[in-house]
């Protein structure tokens, strides 16, 4: 049972994995169809929520250790920061295609939190 556990872990965060890369397709071909130029990230005014915890990661990534329910909880987290990140832009942004984009980018994330969190109810 904790190999099926496993492997249907590693299918849900491969399948995450596959949405980030086509997220971050997706905003670079807007950026360069609208803006002539790929985003750039220096010009992004967020700034990481205290809750962001670089050295968690670090212990996650070197860790022979980490348990599916720890992995699903960063991962809930890392969701969480990713919708934060998109509904700071919905909020903020002055151009109304900017806005509809974003909120699209939130909503996708907050289901993101919603699949890893009923993972992880599963693994309790």
């Amino acid at each position: 049972m904790a190999r099926q556990n496993k492997g249907s872990l590693a299918q849900i965060f491969a399948q995450l994995a596959t949405a980030e890369r086509e997220n971050v397709g997706s905003v670079t071909r807007w950026s360069q169809s609208s803006r002539g130029k790929a985003p750039d990230p220096a010009l992004v005014r967020w700034e990481a929520p205290e809750s962001f915890n670089l050295d968690t990661a670090e212990e996650i990534a070197n860790s022979r250790l980490i348990t599916p329910y720890r992995a699903l909880a960063t991962a809930v987290r890392n969701e969480e920061q990713a919708f934060a990140f998109w509904s700071y832009v919905a909020a903020y942004s002055e151009d109304s295609e900017i806005k509809q984009a974003a909120e699209a980018m939130a909503r996708e994330e907050f289901g993101h939190v919603s699949t890893l969190r009923k993972e992880r109810r599963r693994l309790s």
